[in-house]
């Protein structure tokens, strides 16, 4: 009797340290689901913030090659009026 009673308690404390375990894995599990869902966030939130450099980078590039191209022009228009006088 002692031994089915001592099995038993057994038994329970299993199912008891289980069901705690299966909890913890739960809660890991949730811990990672939100970690996943930030990393996520901040990723895509560094991605808009470096496309929005490489436009300002590509804008300024083409606010520099026009300012360029104007210089150029004037230079052109320097020399013609040189060459006429």
């Amino acid at each position: 009797m002692f031994l089915i009673w001592l099995c038993t308690v057994c038994v329970l404390l299993t199912v008891v340290c289980v069901s705690a375990v299966l909890q913890n894995v739960a809660a890991l599990e949730a811990a990672l689901r939100e970690s996943e869902a930030e990393l996520e966030e901040k990723r895509l939130r560094f991605e808009q913030e470096r496309q929005q450099e490489l436009d300002n980078i590509d804008l300024e590039r083409f606010h520099l090659q026009e300012m360029e191209d104007q210089e150029r022009c004037e230079q052109g228009f320097e020399v013609s009026a040189v060459r006429r006088n």
